[in-house]
């Protein structure tokens, strides 16, 4: 076997026994050769990390995808993600009780992040402040979890290279009227969003202050017939969206 080809590793069709050796002959033996793994079963994923020291070993892993219900060494292990200098694309499907703050500025110190997914339900421990001053490598955001307009502003400013944008629950909420964008989101391109509750008056603001270079927007919404106005749309095209 050559020993320079690259690996995948997919814990979703695997025994926690046939995991457990191919962990110990495969993986850990060939971990500079592993450029993507997922881990999917909690027992799995409990082996794993008990039988590394640190996840930046894997220094050739380019996609990792952790999908479980609970993860409670989430922050120590985005920690050291920071560690691999290949990194290109990170999913987490996952539900702990995390610190807001805390998650993003982790997600945002991954030097090579490309794409990234969060999915599930998040508990925010707290909201997340209107700056995190960090910016970002991010160009294709997934967010399949609740969203409030405050933090998607503060994440829309760390992520000056984002070309396209789906957010699964986005709620209406408190915008700062101060908030100021540092930079035009000239590469956003392509957006979905899935809006719950949300007024239009909100979403033509959403639009004026994010979306003037989108080419495909999706939306969904169950805010009624204010959504099905066309003279309202053509206006917010005609004068935030003439690309």
């Amino acid at each position: 076997m050559n020993s320079n080809l690259p690996i995948q590793i997919n814990d979703q069709s695997l025994s926690k026994l046939t995991f457990q050796r191919c962990c110990t002959d495969i993986i850990l033996s060939n971990k500079h050769r592993i450029q993507s793994l997922t881990l999917s079963n909690l027992f799995i994923i409990d082996y794993f990390f008990s039988s590394i020291e640190n996840i930046s070993i894997f220094f050739q892993l380019q996609a990792f995808t952790l999908n479980t219900i609970e993860l409670t060494n989430l922050e120590q292990l985005l920690t050291s993600l920071a560690g691999l200098p290949s990194l290109s694309s990170l999913t987490i499907s996952t539900s702990p009780r995390v610190n807001i703050n805390t998650f993003w500025n982790l997600i945002f110190q991954l030097p090579t992040l490309k794409y990234f997914k969060i999915s599930d339900n998040i508990t925010y421990a707290t909201y997340l402040p209107i700056s995190i001053n960090k910016v970002s490598s991010i160009e294709h955001l997934i967010m399949n979890s609740k969203s409030y307009c405050t933090d998607i502003d503060a994440i829309l400013s760390c992520v000056p290279q984002l070309r396209r944008l789906s957010i699964n629950y986005l709620y209406p909420g408190y915008r700062n009227t101060n908030h100021v964008l540092q930079f035009a989101l000239s590469n956003l391109t392509h957006v979905c969003l899935k809006l719950d509750q949300y007024p239009f008056h909100q979403f033509e603001t959403f639009v004026k202050d994010y979306l003037s270079q989108v080419k495909v927007l999706c939306i969904s919404s169950n805010s009624g017939l204010t959504y099905l106005n066309a003279e309202r749309w053509e206006k917010l095209i005609v004068s935030y969206m003439p690309s």
